[in-house]
């Protein structure tokens, strides 16, 4: 089989970190001495589409693993089919199970990371509010990506900024090289970063998801676009990020891993599985469905593309699949089948601790509000039943208005000018829990007072 030149580059880098010399040819089988548990003893790699190629290697003891190479298009493949299958919010089938006020991004420099983000982004919304500090929203991750400006790259495609997926000089309140600036060159490429080319010192990871789960790194063999998962090839077991780890193999998982951890969040689980279609008795419906319950999107890797599993109404899943901004619009797919003509593959789970600070979110505590309108907001409480909001112009409150399972709420026609207090509850059967721990922690904001020019003694100023 004739390989692609990405995929070449990517196989021979591939072939270095897991500590096999290079080869001066890529071919379809290649026997090599055993060095040690980790090592392959065999290499295999197929191109499955354009999207996907995968590589399969033996290692010394005989475990078979694959890395999954995933690239997916920056639009969807058949667009009239995926036009056709869109579905608003208010056609769901109120049967359906979903997690709500879920992130909807559109697709900038890879369908991983932007399946990485919008994961990040609810967890940033409930319950985890460290994983984006931005200035944008009052340091809340936005829903959509309509908040920042859209760039081109060196061919003039144009993209979403996003800098929880990946970071840009000059967007969010950034003065310095980004994700961006540092690795894209265009989609697919596979020539060395902007940072190699010219010479200049790479930004440090911090902000953005992309750059963990090294996805258009061209120093891990990424070309601009592609992330890998590693899993193992025909086990039902799951492949550990600690084995990823020990043995320094690029994952998009292990960045996930090392994203949240870089916030201060930790990590309890953390691995890729095959799913149930692919391998019998690995990660199946009644799996997804405990995540989904659970308040865990999945992040759903397919033969090409990398989307997002946030629900469920029996096998039909909900999906965010990285071609749409627009938090209103549904995509759905079956469970273990395909979606644009890709197969699902595997799942990459990362778990944090199950146990977030319940905490307001905005409007920031003391905060002064330009408009009579403010939104509040707040984190996911795992497991209960549904939210209530008070708001009183004291820091004492009896009038709880319940919201159901909404975390945030907007209150219009407040009173100009005044301070406000508001406090949450998550109740949870005969349970109720306040957030930020007492009952007592009100947040406050004040209204922007509306100035009578009148009343001011205001004397217009008359051009003659």
């Amino acid at each position: 089989m004739k390989l692609k030149r990405p995929f070449i580059g990517i196989l021979l880098i591939l072939l270095v970190l897991l500590g096999l010399p290079p080869l001066n040819s890529v071919r379809a089988q290649t026997d090599f001495p055993p060095e040690g548990t980790a090592q392959p003893t065999q290499i295999s790699v197929d191109v499955v589409n354009e999207y996907y190629a995968v590589m399969r290697t033996t290692l010394a003891d005989g475990t078979q693993l694959t890395a999954d190479l995933i690239n997916g298009p920056s639009e969807p493949p058949n667009r009239a089919a995926w036009e056709a299958s869109r579905v608003s919010v208010a056609s769901l089938d109120r049967a359906a199970t979903l997690l709500p006020s879920f992130p909807s991004y559109s697709w900038v420099f890879g369908c991983s990371a932007v399946s990485g983000a919008m994961v990040a982004a609810y967890y940033d919304t409930h319950g985890y509010p460290a994983l984006y500090s931005g200035p944008t929203n009052g340091g809340v991750m936005p829903l959509s990506d309509t908040s920042w400006p859209a760039w081109q790259d060196s061919v003039n495609h144009l993209y979403p900024n996003n800098p929880l997926i990946a970071s840009h000089n000059g967007v969010d309140g950034r003065s310095e090289n980004g994700s961006i600036d540092d690795y894209w060159v265009s989609y697919l490429s596979s020539a060395d970063d902007p940072y190699l080319t010219y010479g200049w010192s790479q930004h440090a990871s911090g902000t953005a998801i992309g750059d963990y789960m090294k996805t258009s790194q061209s120093a891990f063999d990424n070309m601009d676009g592609s992330t890998v998962f590693w899993n193992y090839t025909s086990s039902t077991a799951k492949m550990s990020c600690a084995m990823m780890a020990a043995n320094s193999w690029p994952d998009g998982t292990l960045g996930r891993k090392e994203f949240y951890e870089a916030r201060g969040y930790t990590v309890t689980e953390c691995y890729n599985q095959r799913t149930e279609n692919i391998v019998p008795g690995t990660f199946s419906l009644a799996d997804f469905q405990a995540e989904i319950n659970a308040g865990n999107p999945v992040l759903i890797n397919l033969e090409g593309h990398s989307v997002v599993g946030y629900g469920y109404d029996g096998s039909t899943i909900y999906i965010r699949d990285t071609w749409d901004n627009n938090p209103g619009s549904l995509q759905t797919m079956p469970w273990g089948g395909f979606y644009q003509d890709m197969e699902m593959l595997s799942v990459s789970i990362v778990h944090l601790d199950n146990s977030p600070t319940f905490s307001k979110l905005s409007p920031a505590n003391a905060f002064s509000s330009p408009s009579t309108t403010v939104t509040l907001s707040w984190g996911n409480s795992v497991g209960v039943d549904s939210y209530a909001y008070c708001l009183s112009t004291s820091s004492s409150c009896s009038n709880w208005v319940s919201t159901d399972v909404d975390t945030s709420v907007t209150l219009a026609d407040l009173t100009a000018g005044a301070t406000y207090f508001w406090q949450v509850q998550a109740v949870d059967g005969a349970v109720t829990t306040y957030a930020d721990g007492s009952a007592s922690a009100y947040w406050q904001f004040t209204t922007d007072e509306i100035v009578n020019l009148t009343e001011k003694n205001f004397i217009p100023l008359i051009i003659r």
